[in-house]
């Protein structure tokens, strides 16, 4: 699954299409009473889905054997720990990336970052599973609070990728959850590796 982030390219119907839907739903929240702002927020549905998919993986992941987790479905790719290990490193890189952008001067620029050196660096093939599924849900529950309590009008904060490519913080957060639902589907697929 590629997302935008990830893209050398992003098309200008993309940009536009985020940037629509995101405006479109800025203005109906200003127009709502607080509370209801709040509800139909998409961060609000994002939140849900972060919490969802927390749940999922707490649930799921102690069910696969040590060989599942740590045999990698081909030589070069990571295995079922190694992944939960990036969605740490993603959590870490994202949420520095969220606080930025909330507190630094518009607009926030995006490095990126070596999500392979960071795999083996950080050895998550040779850590428990039980300390990284922990480290990832504490995190994440972190991000969740954050994200609940970013202002409507902060969702159109400008960031902008090392190729040029401006979206806004809205996007950031909603690729986030993207990003973590492909990995935690990753995880969890019981198809032959």
């Amino acid at each position: 699954m590629e997302r935008l982030a990830d893209k050398k390219y992003i098309t200008p119907a993309e940009f536009q299409r985020h940037n629509a839907i995101f405006a479109d739903l800025f203005g109906q929240l200003r127009a709502c009473s607080p509370e209801t702002s709040r509800l139909l927020s998409p961060m609000h549905h994002v939140c849900h889905r972060l919490q969802e998919l927390l749940s999922l993986l707490n649930e799921e992941l102690p069910t696969l054997t040590p060989e599942e987790l740590t045999i990698p479905p081909a030589p070069g790719r990571w295995s079922r720990q190694e992944i939960l290990g990036h969605l740490i490193d993603s959590a870490a890189n994202n949420h520095r990336r969220f606080v930025l952008a909330l507190t630094q001067p518009a607009p926030l620029l995006i490095v990126a970052y070596n999500q392979d050196d960071w795999v083996r660096c950080a050895d998550y093939q040779h850590t428990p599973a039980t300390d990284l599924l922990a480290l990832w849900t504490t995190y994440n529950r972190q991000l969740i609070r954050l994200i609940s309590r970013i202002p409507a009008e902060a969702y159109q904060l400008p960031c902008e990728f090392e190729n040029g490519y401006s979206v806004t913080l809205g996007w950031l957060i909603d690729d986030y959850a993207v990003h973590l639902e492909h990995h935690v589907q990753q995880i969890l697929d019981r198809t032959p590796r």
